[in-house]
């Protein structure tokens, strides 16, 4: 329904678009009025740390934004001084750990949960590195780096013979990324070492 609004906002559409639009909303406004405020069966747990989730790449995506625009408004306004910005917007949820009686939330809901949780933000961060990739095709050829970054990058080839495997299919004049092949495998490493329950809910 946001992106609806969002959509009929647009000067630019066709009436056979606008008129979908329009369509689109009347559907989800018709189905949300015509389903229960209440649910009829109690989700479990597990379900309510899925609902929960389901707002999390909003998040992701809104946090950011407001921590930059955070840090270009000090920039502008005390431009003499040099701020260290901590994390200051943190989420937490009870959801698969709330210890006070629940009957559904044993260690093993709580363990899935973190599990869950976990793999979730990794997934989240190896978007980011693929969308990183796509972007960054910069040639150390064409730029001068102001870091030592073709320098660990061969240091973790030397130390990690597997993550050099990876780099076969990228060229060595691009170094960034090369560097983000390289969080990408310690992110994917990380997806492997599972907890005994298995993770992801199951």
């Amino acid at each position: 329904m946001r992106q609806c609004l969002a959509d009929l906002d647009r000067d630019d559409q066709l009436p056979r678009e606008r008129a979908a639009v329009l369509t689109r909303l009347r559907a989800d406004l018709t189905v949300l009025w015509q389903t229960e405020f209440l649910r009829p069966i109690r989700p479990s747990v597990l379900e309510e740390v899925e609902r929960g989730l389901s707002i999390m790449p909003r998040l992701w995506e809104v946090v950011p934004e407001i921590q930059l625009s955070l840090r270009q408004a000090l920039v502008r306004e005390f431009p003499e001084h040099n701020f260290f910005l901590p994390a200051f917007l943190r989420f937490g949820s009870w959801m698969g750990g709330d210890r006070d009686g629940h009957p559904g939330v044993t260690w093993d809901i709580t363990e899935r949960t973190l599990v869950w949780l976990r793999d979730t933000a990794i997934d989240r961060h190896l978007d980011w590195c693929q969308k990183l990739y796509d972007f960054l095709s910069v040639s150390r050829n064409e730029v001068s780096l102001e870091t030592d970054l073709p320098n660990a990058v061969s240091q973790v080839e030397q130390r990690c013979p597997n993550f050099a495997a990876t780099l076969t299919r990228v060229a060595p004049h691009e170094i960034y990324r090369r560097w983000i092949r390289q969080i990408e495998w310690r992110l994917r490493y990380a997806l492997k070492v599972k907890v005994a329950c298995g993770g992801r809910g199951n």
